[in-house]
């Protein structure tokens, strides 16, 4: 699952990351079969469930829920929606996801009622993966919950995901020549490139580090939808038009808040042609498909250096390839005369076997139809390498050495 974050507004150094996995150690089960419906993943985002204890514990009985990033961040402090508050609470955060140390000791909850929302500040900027919320001191209510939980930290790198949903997985908003469009979110990364790796500067200037462009509506204008697409960033935005300023709304909207009520939408069939526009937010909230939705994932910073070790070892492959297309080809010129030569089998039957299992495994990554496996193979490409004439080579260099251990 994706790491789903909102911002506060445009201007607040500042986001709520929402975490990518939770466990608990007490959960209420109600006595369902196959899992409950109150487990610890019902908190990490709002919506109808929550996660829930199991109940009736007793004074020196705590519980504890536990949030995990994908992606460590640096965090200021941990925001809480309480279905069911405890008496106390004790916040404790782990920078490697498995070793956990005191960030907030024992102290009551905020309020008295059940059900509310409550922010607990770090003392310091944390490098977090994981936090631990510690609950001790049943209320009168006999449980602890909790609707949401979500980190408060420092802007990061994300990408933009759109709330359309695909055949071919989650679909990202990307930077590219063609300006600003959808893209499946995997696809992108196999690039390599970066061009789906985004930050959010103080401003709402939405950047892209890798071309280190911002997305902008090109000259203001709106009309027809206008056109989104990747210009050089501003170092002036308050005494610009606010073409290059966002704000995430509260249901997921990716508004201009400097050009009045317009919203970024898509214009296309969301199968990875589809092109940004902005429209009128009132109407944008009508879109059946959520093509006006967009999520922020977390991600670690684009780094250039992964894609070039990447096309270092596809060029040294592409040489290797050349040099066995050549080997191969002097090897079927002699090939009518190896009989008369007393070849052995034997010779060959080794690197043959080898060769069946490189290209079984090729085969079998082929037929899997998930997106990741889709992505995988989109690696190749995005690196300038033919894995198909590999495997045909190396498929033809496989019945050469057959057919000469047949002869002998």
């Amino acid at each position: 699952m994706l790491l789903f974050l909102s911002l506060v507004p445009a201007g607040a150094a500042q986001q709520y990351v929402a975490f990518d996995a939770a466990s608990a150690t007490s959960t209420y089960s109600a006595g369902n079969v196959g899992g409950s419906p109150f487990a610890a993943q019902q908190a990490l985002s709002g919506g109808s469930g929550y996660w829930c204890s199991s109940g009736s514990h007793n004074a020196g009985n705590g519980v504890t829920w536990t949030g995990l990033l994908n992606s460590r961040r640096t965090a200021l402090g941990v925001k809480v929606d309480w279905a069911y508050a405890p008496g106390e609470v004790k916040i404790m955060t782990s920078s490697d996801g498995a070793n956990f140390e005191e960030a907030k000791c024992w102290q009551p909850a905020g309020r008295k009622e059940a059900a509310f929302e409550e922010s607990f500040m770090f003392d310091a900027p944390r490098g977090v993966k994981a936090v631990a919320i510690a609950m001790r001191g049943s209320q009168s209510w006999g449980y602890f919950g909790i609707n949401s939980a979500a980190l408060i930290a420092e802007p990061g790198p994300f990408m933009l995901v759109s709330g359309i949903t695909s055949t071919a997985g989650e679909q990202c908003l990307v930077s590219g020549a063609a300006g600003v469009s959808l893209e499946p979110c995997l696809l992108a990364i196999a690039a390599g490139d970066g061009r789906e790796v985004m930050e959010m500067d103080k401003d709402g200037q939405i950047t892209n580090k890798a071309e280190n462009t911002c997305i902008t509506l090109v000259d203001g204008d709106t009309s027809g939808g206008g056109t989104l697409a990747m210009d050089a960033c501003s170092d002036s935005v308050e005494s610009g038009d606010g073409r290059s300023v966002f704000a995430i709304t509260a249901n997921g909207q990716l508004k201009m808040p400097r050009l009045g009520n317009y919203c970024v939408t898509l214009l296309g069939d969301g199968a990875g042609a589809s092109r940004a526009i902005v429209q009128d937010c009132i109407e944008a909230e009508d879109n059946a498909d959520s093509r006006d939705k967009f999520f922020m994932a977390a991600v670690p910073e684009f780094d250039p250096r992964a894609a070039a070790a990447a096309k270092a070892q596809a060029a040294l492959l592409a040489a290797a390839e050349e040099h066995l297309g050549k080997l191969l080809a002097e090897l079927q010129a002699a090939m009518p005369s190896l009989a008369a030569c007393g070849f052995k089998a034997s010779f060959a039957k080794q690197p043959a076997a080898n060769m069946v299992a490189m290209t079984r495994s090729g085969e079998a990554l082929r037929v899997q139809g998930d997106a990741t496996s889709v992505a995988v193979s989109a690696v190749a490409p995005a690196l300038g390498f033919d894995v198909q004439k590999l495997h045909t080579l190396v498929t033809a260099t496989r019945e050469a050495l057959a057919q000469i251990g047949g002869q002998s």
